[in-house]
C-alpha cells in the first residue's frame, strides 16, 4: 500500500511511498493509492448517526469518543468501570453499524475509567502532574485497550486506535518538551500490550499537550513493529476563538488579535505557523498527520472563514481530519442555527441573535442555562456548506474500503499501449486520464504528458514491469530521460506475498534536459521471504497548475549488485562527532556568519547535510540528525561529553576529528580515539560507524585512526583524495578572506567528503569484525600491582597528584596515605570504563592500618571504592567494608557488576573524614565474568 505525501517544489509532486504492511483484506487504500479520511468525531456508533456522517455528509471515517464519564449518571466517581463495561458490550453493534455502511472508524481513549486513582494535590496543575506518576491509571489503559483489541482483532474493516485523548500536564505545557513526562512510555507499553492481541489495525498517537501541537517538538518516534504509528493533532488554537462563549464571554471575530501564544494577530498564516512542530515532526520522521479534531462554535463570528482556512491547511499537507462534533454538544453542531443568548456587561439577558463583535454585548457566563436554546435549521449553515464541500471530496467509493478486493483496478486503466520492449507495460489512473493526461510506449520508451488538475491525489502515471528479485540482495536500475523541467520521480519495487505488501524506493532527482540516472533499490532491507514475482515501478505526477511532459523514459538491463548488502533497518539516529569542518558558530572575528561546516557556502553544502540528504532519499523516513561540531574539536573534548553522546544510542555515527589533536601518543590520542567508538559502540550495539581521516593532515594521524577502527570493529573512510585535489579547498572558490576559514574544505571538498561517505557505506555497510578479544580486562590484568607498574621517577603516572608516599610494602613498595585530621585524605585512578561494562569484578588489595580514628558515618573510614557513573548520569559506589584501628596488612576483596552503559569508573584509595595512616599494596581488578 501506498502513503503519498506532496512536497511543494517548482515543478514536480514528489511522490513519497512508505511500507504500511496491512492486510490486504482491509487495506485502507484500494488501487495502489491511499484513502485520505475525512470526516467527524462522534459520542455513539449508532447507525442513525452514521447513516447521517455517510448519506448526508459524504464522511469516510467517524471517530469515536469512548468516555464513560460522560455516560455515567452525574459523572459520579466510582461509577466509571461500570459505565466502560456497557460501553464494551455495544462496541461490537456498533463497528458492525460502521461496516455496513463502509466508514472506517477511529476508536478513542477519551478518558481513562479508573475508579481508584491516587489522591491528588488541590492545585489543577499539580494534580495534572501527579497524574502521570499514578501507575494505577497506566494499568486500566492497557487494560481498556486489551478488551477493544480483542473485539476488534481478525475484523476486516479498517479500525485506528487513538491511544488517549489530549494527554495534558500543566506543569510541562510551557516547557520545551510540552507532553506529560511518562506519556511516551506509557504509550509504548500500550502499543507493545495491544500487538500481543491485534497486530492489523494502526494506531494513533497524540503527543498533545491537550488541544495544543507543542508536544510534538521532541517527542520521540515510537516503536510499532507491526503498522506504522499515525500522529494526531487537535486543532483548537487560538483557543481564546475557538473556545468562546465556552470559557469566556467576549465575541471575537476572525480574523483577529489573540493572547495565545504569545499574542498578536492570528490568520490563516499563523494559524499554519502554529501548527509547525506537528508539520516538521511529518517531515523529518515521513509519518501520517491526522487532525483528531477541530471545530468553532456555532456562533462565533466568522467561523465558517476560520474553518475553511483550517481545511486549507490540512488539505495542503494532505492530512486526514475529523470535524468535532456530529450529532453531539449543540456548541459545535454543525445543523443548528448560530443565533446566541447575549448578555450585557452587568450580567443581564438583553436579546437571542447572531453574536456581533463591538457591540458592547457578551455571552452567558459559563454553565448558565440557555434562554433559547438553538434550532436545527431548514437548509445549510455556512459552516455546514464549509464542511460538506471539502467532505465531497471524499469519492463515492472510497468510503467502501472495508473490502477493496471487491473493485481492485477498476481505476487504474492501461495507457494507450499495454506492453513494451522487454516486458514494460505503462498505466494511467482514471482521474488523471478524465484531466487529459497521455502515456504510451513507443519502442521501449514511455512518453508522459502530465496534466493540471485539482487533486493529484485521485490519480497518477505509473511505468510498471514485472520483475523476479531475490531476497538480501540490492539491485540497480538505470535509465535515460528528457525532462522539460527539473523534478523528481520515484521509483519503487513492489514485493506482494498475500496477505502483506512491502516496498523498497528510492527518489530520483531529474534534471531539465537528457541525461542518464540511476538508482539502487534494496531488497535486504525487508523483511520476509518472497518467492513470487514482484513489480518494478516508476511514478509519475504534477501537482496543481503545473504541466510536464517528461519523455523517453527508458530502461536499461536490471543488474544485480555483486556485493552483497546487508544494511539492516533504516537509518533512525544519524550521530556526527566533529570538528569545525562539522559545524562552526558564527564568529566575527573570522568572516564566519553560519551555523554549519565551516566554509560551506550554506548548510545544505557542507558534508553532513548532504550526506543526509543521500541517505534520507535512500530510505522511507528521514532519520533524526544529531550534531556535535565544535570549532577547535579535539578527541579529548568530545570525551568529555560522552554521556550525552553515548545517551542518543545512535544507530549511524560518523567520527571527523583529528585535526586539533596535536599530542599522537598512543594515551593522548590512540586509546581515547578507540574508547570513543567502543562508547557509542556500546550504546547502540548494532551502530555503524564511520571515522574519517583528517583534512590536510600528517599521515601519522589517519594510520592511528586507521587502527583504532580496525580493532574496535569501525569502517576507516579515506579522504586523501579529496584534499589531494587543490581545488577542493575553500581558498580556491575565493569566498571568504581569513586565512583560518579558508584552511577548510570548500564547495568542492564538502561534496568529495558526503562521496566518499557514501561510497564507503554502500562498500561496507556491515561493521567489521574487531580484531580485539578481551577475555579479560588486560589493562589491569595482575602482573604485579597497580601502584608498582604505574610508579615511575618518584611519580605517579596518570593519576590526579595527591599528597601520597610510597613505602616498603608486602612485596616492593606499598601507596601509604597519611590524614593529619579528620578531613581524610584520598587519591583516585581512573579506570577504563569501556573495558569494564558489562563485566563482573573482583577488586583486591592487601591493606594495613595505623591509628586510623573512629568513623563519624557508617560510610566513612578507610576508603577501598568504585566510583561509577553512566551514560544517563546515575552514580553508584560499590566498595569494601573496613574497620578502623590499626591492624596489620590483611587482604580485603569486594565484587561488582559494573552496568554496560558505564562511562566513568574510578578507583578511590584512602581516608574519609577520618585521620590516620593507611597502606595498599598488591591491588588487583580481575575480570570474573562467567
Amino acid at each position: 500500500m501506498f502513503q503519498i505525501f506532496k512536497i511543494r517544489s517548482k515543478y514536480l509532486l514528489i511522490i513519497v511511498l512508505s511500507i504500511l504492511a496491512i492486510s490486504n483484506i482491509f487495506a485502507e487504500e484500494k488501487n495502489n493509492m491511499p484513502v485520505r479520511y475525512r470526516g467527524f468525531t462522534v459520542k455513539r456508533l449508532d447507525i442513525d448517526i452514521l447513516k447521517n456522517a455517510v448519506n448526508n455528509w459524504n464522511a469516510n471515517q467517524v471517530r469515536y469518543m469512548m468516555c464513560p464519564i460522560w455516560e455515567t449518571s452525574n459523572r459520579a466517581r466510582g461509577q466509571y468501570q461500570a459505565t466502560w463495561r456497557s460501553m464494551i458490550e455495544k462496541l461490537p453493534e456498533g463497528l458492525e453499524n460502521a461496516k455496513a455502511l463502509g466508514i472506517a472508524t477511529v476508536i478513542d481513549l477519551h478518558q481513562i475509567p479508573n475508579d481508584n486513582p491516587k489522591q491528588y494535590s488541590n492545585d489543577k496543575h499539580t494534580a495534572s502532574h501527579e497524574y502521570w506518576y499514578d501507575e494505577s491509571n497506566l494499568k486500566v489503559m492497557i487494560e481498556c485497550w486489551r478488551e477493544i483489541a480483542e473485539i476488534c482483532k481478525g475484523r476486516d474493516q479498517v479500525i485506528w486506535f487513538d491511544l488517549l485523548n489530549e494527554p495534558l500536564d500543566w506543569t510541562t505545557v510551557h516547557t520545551s518538551l510540552a507532553f506529560p513526562p511518562t506519556f511516551p512510555e506509557w504509550a509504548q507499553k500500550t502499543i507493545d500490550a495491544i500487538r500481543k492481541i491485534d497486530r492489523i489495525h494502526p494506531i494513533a498517537i497524540e503527543p498533545g499537550p491537550g488541544m495544543l501541537c507543542w508536544g510534538f517538538k521532541g517527542f520521540p518516534v515510537l516503536n510499532d513493529k507491526y503498522q506504522p504509528v499515525i500522529y494526531s493533532v487537535h486543532m483548537y488554537q487560538p483557543v481564546q476563538y475557538t473556545h468562546q462563549g465556552v470559557n469566556s464571554k467576549e465575541i471575537l471575530p476572525w480574523p483577529g488579535v489573540f493572547r495565545d501564544s504569545g499574542g498578536g494577530y492570528w490568520n490563516k498564516e499563523r494559524l499554519e505557523k502554529e501548527l509547525a512542530p506537528a508539520i516538521d515532526y511529518q517531515k523529518k520522521n515521513g509519518v501520517r498527520i491526522y487532525v483528531g479534531e477541530f471545530s468553532a462554535p456555532r456562533f462565533a463570528p466568522d467561523a465558517e472563514i476560520y474553518l475553511r482556512e483550517c481545511l486549507e491547511i490540512f488539505e495542503k499537507l494532505e492530512w486526514d481530519w475529523n470535524y468535532h462534533a456530529l450529532n453531539e454538544a449543540s456548541v459545535w453542531d454543525l445543523e443548528k442555527n448560530e443565533e446566541v443568548d447575549l448578555y450585557n456587561a452587568e450580567g443581564k439577558y438583553v436579546k437571542t441573535a447572531l453574536a456581533i463583535s463591538n457591540t458592547e454585548l457578551f455571552y452567558a457566563t459559563r454553565a448558565t442555562a440557555p434562554i433559547n436554546p438553538p434550532k436545527l435549521t431548514t437548509g445549510l449553515t455556512e459552516r455546514g456548506k464549509v464542511i460538506k464541500q471539502y467532505l465531497s471530496l471524499n469519492s463515492s467509493k472510497s468510503k467502501n474500503n472495508n473490502n477493496p478486493q471487491s473493485d481492485t483496478g477498476k481505476n487504474l486503466l492501461p495507457g494507450t499501449g499495454i506492453s513494451a520492449e522487454n516486458g514494460w507495460s505503462v498505466y494511467i489512473h482514471k482521474t488523471a486520464l478524465d484531466a487529459g493526461g497521455q502515456i504510451k510506449l513507443d519502442a521501449g520508451k514511455a512518453v508522459a504528458e502530465l496534466p493540471s488538475y485539482e487533486n493529484l491525489n485521485n490519480g497518477n502515471f505509473q511505468i510498471i514491469k514485472s520483475i523476479s528479485v531475490e531476497a538480501n540482495k540490492s539491485y540497480k536500475l538505470k535509465f535515460n530521460a528528457i525532462a522539460g523541467k527539473a523534478g523528481e520521480i520515484t521509483a519503487a519495487y513492489l514485493l506482494s506475498k498475500a496477505p502483506y505488501t512491502k516496498y523498497s524506493t528510492a527518489i530520483i532527482p531529474v534534471a531539465a534536459g537528457e541525461n542518464a540516472y540511476e538508482c539502487i533499490l534494496d531488497v535486504s532491507a525487508i523483511d520476509g521471504n518472497y518467492d513470487v514475482p514482484r513489480s518494478l515501478r516508476l511514478l509519475l505526477g504534477a501537482f496543481k497548475d503545473t504541466t510536464m511532459t517528461i519523455q523517453d523514459i527508458s530502461f536499461s538491463e536490471m543488474t544485480i549488485s555483486t556485493t552483497k548488502k546487508a544494511t539492516g533497518a533504516p537509518i533512525k539516529k544519524m550521530l556526527v562527532l566533529g570538528d569545525s569542518i562539522t559545524q562552526h558558530g558564527p564568529k566575527e572575528s573570522l568572516g564566519w556568519t553560519g551555523q554549519w561546516g565551516m566554509a560551506a557556502s550554506s548548510e545544505s553544502k557542507d558534508y553532513v547535510h548532504l550526506l543526509y540528504s543521500k541517505i534520507s532519499a535512500s530510505q522511507k523516513i528521514k532519520p533524526e540528525l544529531i550534531l556535535n561540531g565544535v570549532g577547535g574539536g579535539t578527541i579529548d573534548k568530545t570525551i568529555a561529553s560522552l554521556p550525552a553522546i553515548i545517551a542518543h544510542a545512535a544507530d549511524f555515527v560518523i567520527i571527523q576529528l583529528g585535526e586539533n589533536d596535536r599530542v599522537l601518543t598512543e594515551d593522548g590520542f590512540e586509546k581515547p580515539y578507540e574508547r570513543l567508538i567502543a562508547s557509542v559502540k556500546q550504546a547502540n550495539s548494532s551502530a555503524r560507524v564511520y571515522c574519517c581521516g583528517t583534512w590536510k593532515s600528517v599521515p601519522q594521524k589517519d594510520e592511528i585512526i586507521k587502527s583504532a577502527c580496525q580493532r574496535q570493529g569501525a569502517v576507516f573512510v579515506d579522504i586523501k583524495d579529496v584534499y589531494a585535489d587543490p581545488s577542493a579547498s575553500a581558498a580556491s572558490e575565493k569566498r571568504y578572506t581569513n586565512s583560518g576559514v579558508n584552511w577548510h574544505p570548500g564547495d568542492k571538498g564538502m561534496q568529495g567528503y558526503a562521496n566518499v561517505l557514501w561510497k564507503a557505506m554502500q562498500e561496507q555497510p556491515v561493521m567489521p569484525e574487531s580484531q580485539k578479544v578481551e577475555t579479560k580486562i588486560t589493562v589491569l590484568e595482575n602482573t604485579g600491582t597497580i601502584f608498582e607498574d604505574d610508579f615511575e621517577n618518584g611519580n605517579v603516572k596518570n593519576w590526579q597528584p595527591d599528597s601520597f608516599v610510597f613505602e616498603t610494602g608486602i612485596t616492593k613498595k606499598a601507596l601509604a596515605i597519611t590524614a593529619p585530621d579528620a578531613k581524610g585524605n584520598t587519591i583516585k585512578v581512573s579506570l577504563p570504563a569501556a573495558s569494564l561494562c558489562g563485566r563482573t569484578v573482583k577488586i583486591s588489595a592487601m591493606i594495613k592500618a595505623e591509628n586510623v580514628s573512629d568513623k563519624p558515618k557508617p560510610h566513612n573510614g578507610i576508603k577501598f571504592m568504585l566510583s561509577v557513573t553512566d551514560a544517563e548520569g546515575r552514580k553508584d559506589y560499590p566498595q569494601a567494608a573496613i574497620v578502623t584501628g590499626t591492624f596489620d596488612w590483611k587482604k580485603v576483596t569486594f565484587t561488582y557488576t559494573v552496568h554496560e552503559m558505564t562511562v566513568v569508573a574510578t578507583l578511590v584509595c584512602g581516608l574519609d573524614s577520618v585521620s590516620g595512616k593507611v597502606l595498599f599494596d598488591d591491588v588487583k581488578i580481575e575480570d570474573i565474568t562467567k
